[in-house]
Formats: structure tokens, sequence, C-alpha cells
């Protein structure tokens, strides 16, 4: 006589669907979190465009002005207010020329946004690790991570996960601190690419 258990299958159903739908819920957030990174570099890369955009019509409207005020010197040449002008829009022209330089070689540091960083970051999840705070200065190039786990062990595996990303290349960890909270399990941890501030 063979007997069929359909409690367990019945269960085994129902972890599926739960699983399924966790499954869901962190695509659906992976997908939002992409969404607002997007939204920020197009905004970002659409204020750079502007800026240049002014800077090229303002550089524009000085060549005008030179060519402007160079004609009526070539016709009144003894003249030394119109030399004055010319002197001070030549210097107005050198230095629009040289913002729209800095603009159009985007000498700003990280112009492609976080989204590597964040993306790496999401990448290396470590269960019983969550990050509390985050800072990123110098275009990336500066780091400093607040989290808890619930092991030691956690944080250490981390930042050797995080030593994989390419978006993390060259940031050396100049702090490193460690502390369990009173009356739990928890460990509070802070790393940081620069030392901590006193106070």
């Amino acid at each position: 006589m063979q007997q069929i258990n359909l409690l367990q299958s019945g269960l085994r159903s129902k972890e599926s669907r739960l699983a399924a739908n966790k499954v869901m819920t962190y695509i659906g957030v992976f997908v939002a979190v992409l969404g607002v990174i997007s939204a920020f570099q197009w905004w970002q890369q659409y204020s750079q465009q502007q800026a240049l955009l002014e800077a090229k019509q303002e550089k524009d409207e000085l060549l005008k002005q030179i060519q402007f005020v160079s004609t009526e010197i070539a016709a009144v040449s003894d003249d030394s207010e119109y030399k004055n002008i010319l002197v001070t829009k030549e210097q107005e022209l050198k230095n629009k020329n040289l913002v729209l330089s800095v603009l159009s070689g985007q000498k700003f540091g990280n112009t492609k946004g976080f989204a590597d960083q964040f993306t790496g970051l999401s990448r290396q999840h470590v269960d019983g690790l969550w990050i509390t705070q985050l800072d990123i200065h110098a275009g990336g190039e500066k780091l400093n991570l607040q989290g808890s786990a619930f092991s030691p062990g956690h944080v250490p595996d981390y930042l050797q996960r995080l030593g994989k990303e390419p978006s993390f290349n060259g940031v050396e960890f100049k702090t490193f601190l460690m502390e369990r909270d009173e009356g739990s399990s928890r460990i509070d941890f802070d790393i940081r690419s620069t030392q901590k501030e006193a106070g």
C-alpha cells in the first residue's frame, strides 16, 4: 500500500510562492533604485550642458563686442579710452575662454555620477550586515561607510567583497572602528578613507 503525504507538498508550494514574492520584491526595489540614480545622472548632465551653452553664448557676445571696439579703434588709433576698453574686453574674453575650457573638459571630478559605486554596494550584499550611512566625496575617491552587523566577521568579509568591485579601485580605508552595542549582539562599524575628525 502506497501512502501520499499531501501536507508536505502543500508546504512546498507555499514556500516556493513566498520565495517568488521575495525575489519580485528585491527586483522591484532594485529597479526603483536604478530609476532614481538614472534620473539624478540625467539632471546632472543636463545642468552641465546648460552651463556650457550659456558660456558659449557669452563668449560669442564678447567676440562681437571686441570686433566692434577694434573697428572703432582702427578709425581713431590714438584714442586711449578705446584702447582701455579693448584691453578690458580682451581680458573678459580670456576669462570666458578659461571657464569654457573648464566646462568643455569637464574638470569637475566625477561627471558620471555615482551609479557604479551604488551598483557595487548593492552587488556585494552580506546577510546580517547593513549600511546606516554612506558618504561619497571627491568624485568617488573618498568613501565613508557606517553600519551594523550581527557578527564581527561580516565586516571584513564585506570589505573583501567591495575590494573586488572596479568602482572601488584605489580607495584606501584609513579609519576602521568596530564596537559592540551594549546589551545586544549587534556590532556597529565606521570605515573611512579619511582620518576621522576629533570631536
